[in-house]
């Protein structure tokens, strides 16, 4: 398939994605906030999807629980306590906040509806603003999280078609499309992608990042990897650095593979993430490196947790118990 792509007079260039994908190209969704971190609920982030990406004109969605459950990418089953339940689970909870409505009668007994029954929902578009704006009033001022993440139609569909990820892992999808959610809401995107004051990047460790979405450490770390490796929607750096004779890691960097505007991608490559990355690491007082440690330094790095002493303006060992 032909790419077309235009040269701005700052000499950087647009790359246009392929025509027949355009129409899904330039869709996206907005995922909100409360969903991704304040349920205990892994599935709710992609059964949203599923009904962000079904819904009509109408905004009415037609759907049956075996349907759902295979496109979120498991396989159906019925029985008490099985995937059906905790999918019909998800439903109800989207249901409840407000973001889709079900008739009363269906949403009484949808556990005991056959699963291959015709059901019709309604994917409330206009409450999204809504849910934003009470999100963002009970944010605090210094807080930075996004009220939201972008994620686009196009990448939800790779990330669905992706049933081989690296390595002898088996893949959650729910909890793949979570993360993938979680880290482009909490990447920090530019008003000027090329502005030089801040950088598009987030920070965290992952012990932190997995509790927050409710699922294991190793977990995170594989799904990460295929986000990377696999898909090339995230690029990620493990920080280490030499404090006192002695390798020790600090926060974890994240930054987007490339930066888009619908159809558009404004910047992406080496050029773009490692940029941001090694200014996210000055603004952290760090030294950037694109060398790797070596395998003896890897094996001496401590993991431990840092917090920065403002006084001192140095990083401090936290080691926690």
């Amino acid at each position: 398939m032909e790419v077309i792509v235009i040269e701005k007079n700052n000499a950087e260039v647009n790359e246009i994605l392929p025509s027949e994908d355009l129409i899904w190209s330039a869709r996206y969704i907005r995922v909100p906030r409360d969903i991704i971190q304040e349920y205990n609920d892994q599935r709710l982030v992609i059964v949203y999807i599923f009904f962000a990406i079904k819904a009509g004109m109408d905004n009415q969605v037609d759907f049956t629980i075996n349907h759902l459950v295979s496109w979120c990418g498991y396989t159906p089953n019925s029985h008490k306590g099985k995937i059906n339940e905790k999918f019909i689970g998800s439903i109800k909870t989207l249901h409840d906040i407000g973001y889709i409505t079900l008739d009363g009668f269906v949403y009484d007994n949808l556990y005991n509806v056959d699963s291959n029954l015709m059901i019709t929902t309604v994917f409330n578009y206009d409450f999204i603003d809504v849910r934003l704006s009470e999100i963002n009033s009970r944010k605090n001022n210094n807080e930075k999280d996004g009220l939201f993440a972008m994620l686009y139609v196009d990448e939800v569909k790779m990330i669905l078609k992706n049933k081989l990820p690296s390595g002898n892992v088996r893949l959650n999808m729910a909890a793949l499309m979570l993360t993938f959610a979680y880290l482009r809401s909490m990447i920090y995107l530019k008003n000027d992608t090329f502005s030089v004051d801040s950088s598009e990047c987030y920070y965290s460790y992952y012990c932190d990042i997995a509790e927050r979405l409710h699922i294991t450490v190793r977990c995170f770390s594989n799904l990460v990897k295929i986000l990377y490796k696999d898909l090339g929607l995230i690029y990620y750096r493990h920080i280490r650095q030499n404090v006192n004779d002695e390798w020790v890691t600090l926060p974890t960097i994240f930054c987007n593979i490339y930066r888009r505007d619908g159809i558009k991608i404004l910047r992406q490559g080496n050029d773009y993430y490692l940029d941001e990355v090694k200014r996210q690491m000055e603004s952290m007082g760090l030294q950037f490196d694109k060398k790797k440690l070596t395998k003896q330094q890897a094996k001496e790095s401590k993991v431990t947790k840092y917090e920065e002493n403002e006084n001192e303006n140095l990083w401090k060992e936290y080691i926690k118990d």
